[in-house]
């Protein structure tokens, strides 16, 4: 059509013999139109159709399919908001293919090869889950206790890589706040069991390598202390889902009887008093735990007299423990988090045979095997973790150096960008 439009104008114009000259074809036009007058000049600002006082916001979900480098691509990919993921394929390899829908439950038909009549639906109906930026800590430190959410945090003692501290902060959320002290300055005392506003910290290792039998109970404002632990010794698992139901699992000593070995000794906490209940099935330190004081796991660490990290796993149903699938990583320093011994999540720790040393790696536990999830953002061992399998928190630790840096983890079936 343009070519033939184009031949008859030029027929026309040698015919009437109207001249054209360069300054005409210079000439700068805002728009074009073959049938009547713009219906726009050119200082316009808007198509009438358009709201220029729209709310601005939303959310963005998208899913690609197939396409091609050098030959048709039966692949599909998922945006998060910030990358995009390989999920599963398309039954067919296609270019050019048309779609439709959201990211979640989609559609797409025809395509190439040429002549191509089918047609496939996608159903996104499975779980997600990714690591987000959360709000900073007031002091870079690590190697400390953790107990409460995602959205309501506590994190207690630990080290700035220089000095042991006895400082508190509470997590809203968004943002973290300084809050009262611990009494006793310690570090090593990784996990911990309740609230942010009901907590306990056992054990741990305080100034001049003198390992801790305090226990220490918070109840929103104070920090007390209560009975000490049977044995004193710091590197445990320790979880509870309150201040009064607790256990801690393994760890190791600086004095005393087999020192710097690992232990298998296990202490539950039953508001009043520590009880010495049945062991671990093997003597670990450095490792991590997650769940309540009748149903619990301990994962990961590292046995003595090796330093090497382990993907040993053990399960706790409130009477015994018992060997289960490892974790797909060997870790130690890693943190933990999980509602019971069915469900929960490690994240970051060290493999000290690995490049880089430092992981982000995540898995979660169904009850019976583990899966590798999406990274953290960055590597980190000694971290303050803590919340669910679906909504964990990892704030702090070292990358290395010291971070005041805190992820948290989001686990659902769809996942969007807020657009500003």
């Amino acid at each position: 059509m343009r070519f033939v439009f184009a031949s008859l104008f030029a027929v026309f114009v040698s015919i009437s013999g109207i001249g054209v000259t360069h300054a005409d074809e210079e000439k700068w036009l805002h728009g074009d139109t073959l049938f009547g007058e713009l219906k726009y000049g050119p200082d316009f600002a808007h198509y009438d159709y358009v709201n220029p006082d729209a709310p601005k916001g939303g959310q963005l979900k998208r899913t690609a399919f197939g396409g091609y480098d050098t030959e048709a691509k039966e692949g599909a990919e998922l945006w998060n908001g910030t990358n995009w993921s390989e999920v599963n394929d398309t039954n067919i390899a296609r270019v050019r293919v048309p779609g439709a829908g959201t990211s979640t439950a989609g559609i797409i038909f025809g395509g190439e090869p040429l002549g191509g009549t089918s047609t496939e639906e996608w159903n996104a109906d499975f779980a997600y889950g990714v690591w987000a930026t959360g709000g900073s800590l007031n002091t870079a430190k690590q190697n400390g206790g953790t107990a409460g959410t995602q959205t309501a945090a506590l994190v207690f003692g630990g080290s700035d890589g220089t000095n042991i501290t006895a400082q508190t902060e509470s997590y809203n959320g968004t943002a973290w706040a300084e809050v009262n002290d611990l009494n006793t300055a310690r570090q090593l005392n990784r996990g911990g069991a309740g609230t942010n506003t009901a907590a306990l910290s056992a054990g741990g290792a305080s100034p001049g390598d003198t390992d801790q039998d305090k226990n220490e109970s918070w109840n929103g404002t104070n920090w007390t202390e209560v009975n000490d632990m049977v044995v004193s010794r710091f590197s445990t698992a320790q979880f509870g889902a309150t201040n009064t139901a607790a256990i801690v699992a393994g760890g190791q000593r600086f004095s005393g009887p087999a020192a710097i070995s690992a232990s298998a000794a296990v202490e539950q906490w039953n508001g009043s008093n520590w009880t010495e209940v049945n062991d671990l099935n093997a003597a670990k330190k450095q490792l991590a735990g997650a769940g309540t004081s009748t149903s619990g796991l301990a994962f990961g660490g590292e046995k003595s007299p090796s330093v090497s990290a382990i993907a040993e796993t053990e399960l706790w149903n409130g009477t015994n423990w018992t060997e289960v699938n490892d974790l797909n990583n060997v870790v130690h320093y890693n943190s933990g988090a999980g509602a019971d011994n069915t469900s929960a999540l490690s994240f970051g720790g060290s493999n000290p045979a690995a490049s880089p040393t430092y992981l982000a790696v995540t898995e979660s536990w169904n009850g019976t095997n583990w899966t590798n999830e999406n990274n953290l953002n960055a590597g980190v061992s000694f971290s303050y973790g803590s919340g669910a399998q679906t909504t964990a928190i990892s704030a702090g630790g070292s990358t290395p150096p010291q971070t005041t840096a805190t992820e948290e983890w989001v686990y659902n079936a769809i996942l969007s960008e807020n657009i500003d």
